[in-house]
């Protein structure tokens, strides 16, 4: 529905305003917006040049591959680490099977990380095949404790794709791996929330309500 969307407004500005004057921008598919997230990987560098590894979420690939590129171009020895939802892992399975894999289509993805729904592409499948070194993934409990944690100790209001890739670079699995990794860098890439949306913000259910109220008159009494 999106891409239909964009398709009929790039169409009518043409139709009004000339061929030359409206273009298709894909958000994470064309090369000019890869290139662009290259200045993350740049500025990563510049501050903190002793990194061992850079871990990044990712959806459609956009932010990890131009991340890779440069680094990897500037220093190879640092593992570009890529970071997913358990439910959708279009990295992951990609890099297992070794050919691009898509998340099933017309299939609602249910994740608390919505901004890291979509899949590699045609452009970012093989950048990340050649320049990421590992992909893992987090359950939904994993990035929903890694949001709330960033939120409160490090006072950063945080999207859960985000909290995404603090799930993983705290993860056990990464260090068991990867044991000589000591300074990591975790890409904070989006703060686009809903506060009052979030889990624990949540109402409770009627029926968490009810045995809420029944420990409470258990200890009164």
């Amino acid at each position: 529905a999106r891409e239909a969307m964009s398709a009929e407004v790039v169409a009518e500005l043409r139709a009004k305003y000339g061929e030359e004057k409206a273009e298709e921008i894909h958000p994470n598919q064309d090369v000019r917006v890869v290139n662009g997230q290259g200045s993350v990987g740049l500025e990563l560098i510049e501050q903190q040049a002793d990194l061992d590894a850079i871990v990044v979420s990712i959806g459609g690939g956009g932010l990890i591959s131009g991340i890779a590129s440069y680094v990897k171009s500037v220093n190879p020895k640092i593992k570009i680490i890529g970071a997913e939802p358990e439910r959708a892992k279009s990295a992951y399975m990609s890099k297992k099977e070794g050919k691009l894999v898509k998340n099933p289509p017309n299939t609602p993805i249910e994740t608390i990380a919505d901004s890291v729904k979509s899949s590699l592409g045609p452009t970012t499948y093989p950048l990340v095949k050649d320049y990421v070194d590992d992909v893992f993934t987090a359950t939904e409990v994993e990035i929903e404790d890694a949001t709330k944690f960033t939120m409160e100790r490090a006072k950063q209001v945080i999207e859960p794709g985000c909290g995404l890739a603090v799930a993983v670079a705290t993860s056990k699995q990464l260090y068991e791996k990867y044991p000589e990794l000591r300074n990591v860098g975790v890409v904070l890439c989006g703060g686009n929330v809903d506060l009052m949306n979030l889990p624990w913000n949540k109402p409770k259910r009627p029926a968490e309500d009810a045995a809420a109220g029944c420990q409470k008159a258990a200890k009164t009494c």
